[in-house]
């Protein structure tokens, strides 16, 4: 049986070869965005280059960019209005100009795509990715696999499977979907929706680069992160920008209980991972690098230790709330500001 789940992200984002292949958002966008279960509604605006729009501080109208923003939809500010997303408090503490080139689903290599489209007069003190440890690695290795596997030129996009489509519309307009992912969180049930063969025990790939024993998905998804950053750090490095890798961690690197959740629902081992393994890995490539590297797990976990009220993610969702956001732009102003953070 189908109930309507309300879900409207169609007419957003869109592929495009033109100037380079790449996902982006679509122009001139002022709409509302209302999530799963209405758990959040957003205000979604774009300029016409499909850029989000953020917060223009007092007297910065007439500046230059100083900061671009690169990432997925951790930076486009999934479930913010306009002025609370990353990019707009920063730019509200720091007193400057952003740009905010994030587009929902991009990898690091159409972050790459992106920035190197930007018209040349755009020279950014600062170049920020939002380096979300939840999907980043795998995406930039599926793009990567896309483009030796059909011969197409880099930034090719990846058509999505018969699978995947059947499941993004169970995700988009099934209830009984969406009841049954929230009946997993109980062992019992779980384990009798795994013995009838209604869901699958097999874990996400995402989960590969949080494990001890790094396996040859892993490897490549490394591989092709390290690849696409520095892509992008050369190119910061020719407009003359500091590129920043700022770390968002996946919600399971913060929240112990989600954590839990997770694993009981494939049936992990603990010992068998490691959930700071892709800090390490970002650590020490930004390192060899030399690139600003900013690890934000710890300060999102202080805030998640405080209590049920000060969960920087959503509750149904994982994308960082009002609170992550907030956390995430202060820590980044502080940083530019005084070369550390608290």
């Amino acid at each position: 049986m189908w109930f309507k789940v309300p879900w409207n992200y169609e007419g957003i984002a869109y592929f495009t070869s033109d100037p380079v292949p790449s996902r982006r958002i679509l122009p001139n966008l002022n709409r509302y965005v209302v999530g799963p279960y209405r758990e959040f509604k957003y205000r979604l605006s774009t300029d016409a280059d499909g850029f989000r729009k953020s917060t223009v501080p007092s007297g910065a109208k007439v500046q230059p960019i100083d900061t671009i923003f690169l990432g997925d939809s951790q930076t486009v500010g999934e479930g913010m209005n306009d002025d609370e997303t990353i990019p707009s408090i920063y730019a509200l503490l720091t007193g400057k100009r952003v740009l905010n080139t994030g587009c929902y689903g991009c990898s690091n290599i159409e972050e790459a795509a992106i920035l190197r489209s930007l018209p040349e007069s755009v020279k950014p003190r600062n170049v920020v990715i939002g380096f979300f440890a939840g999907n980043d690695p795998l995406d930039n290795a599926a793009y990567a696999h896309q483009v030796r596997t059909t011969g197409r030129q880099e930034g090719s996009y990846i058509p999505k499977n018969g699978f995947t489509e059947a499941k993004n519309r169970l995700l988009e307009r099934s209830f009984l979907y969406h009841l049954i992912l929230g009946l997993r969180k109980y062992q019992g049930i779980n384990n009798l929706f795994i013995w009838v063969g209604m869901v699958n025990a097999d874990p996400p790939e995402q989960l590969r680069v949080f494990k001890t024993e790094e396996d040859d998905l892993a490897s490549d998804c490394w591989k092709q992160t390290d690849a696409a950053i520095k892509m992008i750090h050369s190119e910061s490095t020719r407009r003359g920008s500091r590129l920043i890798l700022a770390f968002i961690p996946d919600r399971l690197q913060v929240d112990d209980n989600y954590w839990r959740i997770v694993a009981q629902k494939f049936r992990l081992r603990f010992e068998d991972y490691d959930r700071n393994a892709p800090n390490k890995k970002l650590k020490e490539l930004c390192r060899i690098q030399g690139i600003a590297f900013i690890d934000l797990t710890d300060a999102l976990r202080r805030e998640w230790a405080r209590g049920t009220k000060h969960n920087p993610y959503w509750k149904i969702d994982s994308h960082l709330n009002a609170d992550g956001n907030r956390i995430i732009g202060g820590l980044l102003a502080e940083f530019v500001s005084t070369g550390r953070t608290s």
